[in-house]
C-alpha cells in the first residue's frame, strides 16, 4: 500500500537506491564534520552522528527493492531481467539464423551440404588382444 502510493507519486526504485548511496556518503561526512566541528565532545558524539545517518541506507535499499518488485509486477521497470533475456535469446536466434543461411547457388548448380562422417561400422573395427606373457 505504501509502496504503491510512493510509485503513484513518482518515486522509483532508482531514486531509493540513489538515496541509499548518498546516505552512505553522508555518514562519512557527518562523522568527519562532527569530529572536527565539535572538538570538545570527542569521538563518541561523532560516532553517534555517523551511526544515525548510516541507519538510513538499509531503509532506502529496502524501499528500492520493494519499489523494484512493484515496478516489475506493474510492468513499469525500465529494463527488467526478462527484457534482457528476451533480447539475448533474440540475438542468439538471429545469429543462428544468419549462420544457417545457405549461400545462394549459382544458376544451374545446386548446393548440397557436405556429408557427415559416420562412425566406423562394427565389422570394420579391429581388435587387439594383449598377451601378458
Amino acid at each position: 500500500m505504501i509502496v504503491k502510493r510512493m510509485h503513484e507519486m513518482g518515486v522509483r526504485s532508482e531514486h531509493a537506491y540513489m538515496a541509499a548511496f548518498t546516505s552512505i556518503g553522508l555518514t562519512v561526512a557527518a562523522w568527519v564534520t562532527s569530529l572536527k566541528a565539535e572538538p570538545g565532545t570527542g569521538l563518541a558524539r561523532a560516532d553517534r552522528w555517523g551511526i544515525f545517518v548510516g541507519e538510513w541506507a538499509p531503509t532506502f535499499f529496502g524501499l528500492g527493492l520493494a519499489l523494484s518488485h512493484y515496478e516489475q509486477q506493474d510492468g513499469t521497470l525500465t529494463a527488467s531481467v526478462h527484457e534482457f533475456r528476451e533480447r539475448r535469446e533474440a540475438s542468439r536466434e538471429g545469429l543462428v539464423a544468419a549462420v544457417s543461411l545457405v549461400v545462394p547457388a549459382q544458376a544451374g548448380t545446386t548446393a548440397h551440404p557436405a556429408p557427415m562422417a559416420s562412425a566406423p561400422s562394427k565389422s570394420s573395427r579391429t581388435t587387439t588382444t594383449f598377451n601378458g606373457s
